[in-house]
């Protein structure tokens, strides 16, 4: 039996797609593995990835700002944060 699961990528990591039937019930009543051929489903993970686009609901990893935790040293987006790494020795950044 093929199965298929999905997954959303936000800019920094992975989510796996879940269906609920009703938001008060466990998790672990969540749909997370399809059917190959459910064609809705891709369609309405599509229309999820398009809402959650257009709410900005992604990292922008070039122009998000970050924090040095060690120095706290403002800086912004991903090629920032590996220049002041390699340059510092410093590794531990935080999204502001």
């Amino acid at each position: 039996l093929k199965r298929r699961i999905l997954v959303i990528y936000d800019g920094i990591h992975y989510d796996a797609l879940a269906f609920t039937f009703d938001p008060n019930l466990p998790e672990e009543l969540d749909l997370t593995q399809f059917s190959p051929k459910d064609e809705m489903i891709i369609q309405r993970a599509q229309q999820l990835c398009d809402q959650q686009h257009r709410s900005r609901k992604f990292t922008d990893t070039s122009n998000f700002t970050l924090r040095c935790l060690v120095c706290q040293e403002g800086l912004k987006g991903q090629a920032e944060a590996q220049q002041h790494a390699q340059q510092t020795g410093h590794q531990n950044f935080a999204e502001y």
